[in-house]
């Protein structure tokens, strides 16, 4: 496709998003509520190679909601970037779903990129490819450390606190550990 920029007008949403290739020559996603030239690159969102249409199989909140979920995870890990990714659909118990991930630098080391399918309403996939960003990013600084991230002590021993997420209304919550005494808690993510 040699102007994908048009979709957005086709869809309506030009004025909301715009679209730029990246030094890898991948298709990104873009707010368009500031000027190009100020945006950060973890303000793009990465489409899948399989088309740039992949992600308008969902709708537009599900960008913002993930971009809210990356904010949230580095609000609380120092030296972590997040891009959002909107994968290839991909078959997953008996229906195409559309995969979500992230892309993952810490300390300015990039440390790969996963894609998540699940099944469910948009705010359930959502909420999936959370947990499973936690998990990752949870195994990424406790191998990095070599010390179980985020740090519970259960019977005089070192663990880690696992991962866990819910909606509640219009709110996505983010934590580690018990849901009454988190170890840690991430800001919430309001979904509409």
């Amino acid at each position: 496709m040699r102007h994908p920029e048009r979709i957005f007008d086709r869809l309506g949403l030009g004025d909301k998003f715009g679209f730029d290739w990246t030094r890898h020559h991948e298709p990104a996603l873009f707010s368009g509520c500031e000027p190009q030239d100020k945006l950060a690159v973890r303000d793009r969102v990465r489409f899948g190679h399989g088309s740039i249409l992949t992600g308008w199989r969902m709708t537009v909140d599900v960008l913002r909601v993930l971009s809210g979920i990356a904010r949230a995870m580095e609000s609380v890990v120092p030296d972590l970037s997040l891009t959002p990714e909107i994968g290839d659909p991909e078959w997953f118990e008996d229906e195409w779903v559309t995969a979500l991930g992230f892309d993952i630098r810490w300390r300015g080391v990039w440390h790969g990129a996963f894609q998540h399918a699940s099944g469910g309403s948009e705010r359930e996939q959502v909420e999936s490819v959370a947990r499973e960003l936690m998990s990752q990013v949870q195994d990424m600084i406790s191998e990095g450390t070599a010390e179980p991230w985020p740090l519970i002590v259960v019977n005089n021993r070192k663990d880690m606190a696992m991962a866990d997420a819910a909606i509640e209304g219009d709110d996505l919550h983010l934590w580690y550990g018990d849901r009454a005494a988190p170890a840690l808690k991430l800001p919430a993510i309001h979904l509409t």
